[in-house]
């Protein structure tokens, strides 16, 4: 399955690491008229560290640790973000009479708006696109690389389960040998003792 050409690619992201399947579908377009690059320093929160407190802290770096999530759309260019950061990038007054209410939130695009705040006021929206997302069990690398995953930990469970079963046999055997000794301790005479009365 082949992704569609006419898709605006994503804003460049410094220190991104592929493992993050936060991004997909719906995308918001930007457009960058600007003759500079636009950063977009956008909060996305952090996971808060729960667990044994005599255990060791992870060190998270980076957007991890802070909860920002930095996006850069070059000088001049167009580029799609996840459509969740519309509303940290531009805020929008809607100046329709039955928005009133709710003129800060109101997501109907045909509706005129007036920019009120936000990281980028400057950039363009150009509407939205939605970019196909191809499950994992479809891409091959993918497909090999959970089937390695899988295999790894069936393996590693088969051989808790062995290991477990050994630790039971010898467990059971030493309870048998115990038993076998102890009968052959109650049937032995015991020297010494006294025969009876004459």
């Amino acid at each position: 399955m082949t992704q569609p050409t006419n898709l605006i690619p994503l804003a460049d992201r410094p220190g991104y690491h592929p493992e993050d399947y936060q991004e997909n579908a719906p995308e918001t377009v930007w457009e960058n008229p600007l003759d500079r690059d636009q950063p977009l320093h956008l909060y996305v929160g952090v996971t808060p560290f729960l667990g044994d407190a005599a255990s060791p802290r992870p060190r998270y770096t980076g957007e991890r640790r802070t909860g920002i999530r930095t996006y850069v759309i070059k000088a001049h260019s167009t580029r799609a973000l996840p459509s969740e950061f519309d509303m940290a990038i531009q805020q929008y007054d809607c100046l329709e009479p039955e928005c009133a209410p709710r003129r800060r939130y109101c997501r109907d695009h045909t509706h005129r708006r007036v920019i009120v705040g936000g990281e980028a006021p400057h950039l363009i929206n150009r509407g939205l696109q939605h970019r196909p997302v191809l499950h994992p069990s479809l891409d091959a690398d993918s497909a090999a690389r959970n089937q390695a995953l899988a295999d790894a930990r069936r393996a590693q469970q088969q051989a808790t389960l062995a290991a477990e079963t050994a630790l039971i046999a010898q467990h059971q055997a030493t309870l048998v040998e115990q038993k076998m000794n102890a009968q052959l301790n109650d049937n032995k005479p015991q020297q010494g003792a006294p025969k009876g009365n004459k």
